[in-house]
Order: structure tokens, then C-alpha cells, then sequence
């Protein structure tokens, strides 16, 4: 223990980076694995959220994270992982974009080689 910490304090290191980066690697993994139950999830929060914000408290929370960093770094999340592709329609049942990507996947000659490559990549253990 170092000289930086009060006497009988415990002091417990962890690397936070990896815990961050394995759960959002298993966000990942989810959202591909279940894109029709990621996507009535994420329409069902959207529709709450509106509900919500149509409220006094919904609209003091508003107010509060409108230009916080939370919410810039939420943002981040939201772009860097599949999850734009989700449609806040609740009547949507698989998104447009994993749809849109099967159809393009599908007129690619190589698609065979492409979907072992995946299969291959997945069975090694390379992170999805």
C-alpha cells in the first residue's frame, strides 16, 4: 500500500478498460446474435423514453443531460457499435440495415468464402 492512502485502507486495483471493453464486446455479440429481440427492446425505450420526456420530471431530465458528456460518450457507443441500425418504430421487426447487409452479402459471388472466413475468425476466438 502506498503512502497515498489513509491508515487500514484497502485498496483494490482492477483494470477497468478491460471490464469496459469485454462488456461492450458482449453488447456487441448480443445485438448481432438477437437483432429481432434487440430491436423491439431498443423500439420499446424509445417509446418509453418519449413517454417520459412528455412528462415534468421527463422534461427536467431533458433539460439536465442536453450537452452533457454522459451523453456525448453515450453517443460514441451508439455509433461505434451496431446499434444506428435499430428503428424506433415499434412495428419494425428486424432492422432495415442487417436486412439491407444480407441482401448485399447475398450478391457477392464470394459470399461462401466470406461467411467461413466469420465462421473461422469466430472459432479462433477473435473478438466479435
Amino acid at each position: 500500500m502506498s503512502d497515498d492512502h489513509a491508515p487500514g485502507c484497502v485498496v483494490f486495483h482492477y483494470n477497468a478498460v478491460d471490464e469496459v471493453t469485454e462488456a461492450l464486446r458482449a453488447l456487441r455479440r448480443s445485438v448481432l446474435g438477437h437483432p429481432v429481440a434487440a430491436q423491439a427492446l431498443f423500439a420499446s425505450l424509445v417509446q418509453e423514453g418519449r413517454r417520459f420526456s412528455r412528462t415534468d420530471s421527463g422534461a427536467e431530465w431533458l433539460a439536465r443531460l442536453e450537452g452533457s458528456e454522459l451523453v456525448e460518450r453515450v453517443r460514441v457507443i451508439w455509433d461505434g457499435l451496431p446499434l444506428r441500425t435499430f428503428d424506433d418504430d415499434d412495428q419494425v421487426v428486424l432492422p432495415t440495415a442487417i436486412v439491407e447487409a444480407i441482401v448485399r452479402a447475398a450478391t457477392d459471388p464470394s459470399v461462401a468464402d466470406r461467411v467461413q472466413e466469420v465462421l473461422e475468425d469466430g472459432i479462433k476466438g477473435v473478438p466479435q
